[in-house]
């Protein structure tokens, strides 16, 4: 398992509330047990390959990239128009059951809706978790990541438990492994290291068509089969598309 440790010593606590909040091991200061590790600084936490030509990993919502896309330019996005015309702000919240480093997330959250971002990987999470909270001190982005909430967990066990459905429930499954995506994306080169390939998918489609009150979205790669083998349409981007799903008759409701 990776391990977290802190650049200096006056991060040892700090890194250690971490450590036990998402059951990972402590080490102590400039200590290495593996390839990978979870170092906090004094800017973010990061995860790090043993390697001096691989820049660190960290989540970073104030990119102008991402800020581009969040925007309202990009409502052009393929994930704006997969949440489908009839789900304005306020109709609903939106569960990010595959949360990742996040996003995705960021980007429901920028565009007006209340965002529950579920990731069961621990070291996925708490690099998550360290971005949401440097941008919730920052002007520009506390607006946008207050409307995000973290939970750590699976996501089955979240969506079995609501009282309040949501209005769409989103999926992104880790794609299949594929050398010469992994070529281009050093980020996903590492993430590939703490995250397995979701073989469970197909039973969190099943929760999520049994909660989702207006639509069910899953992202997929452009050639990749559908996920349950059936979806009711698609929405296609140059690399990517979004399978659309409808929930369960008993769930849905219609929002104009």
């Amino acid at each position: 398992m990776i391990a977290i440790s802190a650049i200096e010593k006056s991060l040892h606590q700090q890194a250690s509330f971490i450590a036990e909040r998402y059951g990972l091991p402590i080490l102590p200061p400039g200590e290495k047990t593996s390839p990978f590790s979870l170092l906090l600084t004094q800017e973010h936490l990061e995860l790090r390959e043993d390697n001096r030509l691989s820049p660190p990993l960290y989540v970073d919502f104030g990119g102008p990239d991402l800020l581009r896309r969040a925007s309202g330019r990009g409502r052009s996005e393929t994930l704006f128009r997969a949440l489908g015309r009839g789900l304005t702000v306020g109709s609903g919240s939106i569960v990010d059951t595959t949360a990742g480093l996040g996003r995705d997330a960021f980007m429901l959250a920028a565009w007006g809706y209340r965002v529950h971002a579920i990731e069961r990987a621990p070291v996925v999470a708490a690099l998550l978790d360290d971005g949401l909270q440097r941008a919730r001190v920052n002007k520009s982005l506390s607006k946008v990541v207050n409307r995000i909430t973290i939970v750590f967990g699976d996501a089955r066990e979240f969506l079995a438990k609501l009282t309040e459905k949501p209005a769409v429930v989103y999926l992104d499954p880790m794609y299949p492994k594929s050398p010469k995506r992994a070529r281009k994306s050093l980020g996903m080169h590492r993430l590939r290291h703490v995250l397995s390939d979701d073989a469970d998918a197909e039973s969190l489609l099943e929760v999520a068509l049994n909660t989702a009150t207006y639509r069910v979205v899953v992202k997929r790669p452009l050639r990749a089969p559908t996920l349950g083998g059936v979806s009711s349409g698609s929405i296609f981007g140059r690399t990517i598309r979004f399978d659309l799903y409808p929930p369960l008759r008993e769930n849905s409701v219609c929002i104009r």
